[in-house]
């Protein structure tokens, strides 16, 4: 009776350790890289409007899908969170590169409200590179109705990447700054 109990509490306490964690963000696989980002959207999206066309089910938090080419990924790390900082998970080519051109922003994970936002960009990534910084994208369109982007500036928050890189994947986790090539219209 007395290790009955001691095992049922034991799977208890097994089962409910995932509510207690804090991490949620997992290390990189030995062939992937995180790709970190930031972005706001002016004028801002009025999550509020949307609930009306959705069931309140479905009310959950909104994250990011960055697909990557030359092939496109769609592994659960090929979708993040919508934090103040983006870490996003990305197997590159053999050869280290890694196209990106556009990421989603999916109101309450449902696809059929995503939001796109255009990059443009190809990253070589060195052998041994695990964590990437993209930098801070502002993105700026006409109106709440109208989504033209009239203005798309990037700015650089590295330093305070880099602490919170830290925090989420552990001490030896180095973010670095690589070149942004222009990707080769065809």
């Amino acid at each position: 009776m007395k290790k009955n109990l001691l095992t049922f509490i034991f799977i208890v306490l097994l089962a409910n350790l995932g509510l207690f964690a804090e991490n949620k963000y997992s290390k990189p696989g030995r062939s992937e890289v995180v790709f970190v980002f930031s972005y706001s959207l002016r004028p801002a999206i009025n999550r509020e409007f949307y609930k009306g066309y959705i069931d309140e089910k479905d009310y959950t938090d909104d994250n990011v899908f960055m697909p990557a080419q030359p092939k496109v990924w769609f592994a659960k790390d090929s979708y993040a969170p919508v934090d103040d900082l983006i870490s996003i998970a990305i197997k590159p080519s053999k050869e280290g590169i890694v196209k990106l051109s556009y990421f989603e922003q999916r109101l309450f994970k449902l696809r059929m409200l995503s939001i796109y936002f255009p990059l443009g960009f190809q990253v070589k990534v060195p052998k041994g590179v695990k964590y990437v910084y993209l930098g801070h994208f502002d993105y700026r369109r006409k109106s709440v109705t109208n989504g033209k982007y009239v203005d798309i500036r990037r700015s650089d928050n590295y330093d305070a990447a880099v602490k919170i890189i830290k925090k989420r994947y552990g001490k030896n986790a180095e973010l670095v700054r690589l070149p942004l090539q222009k990707l080769e219209e065809k």
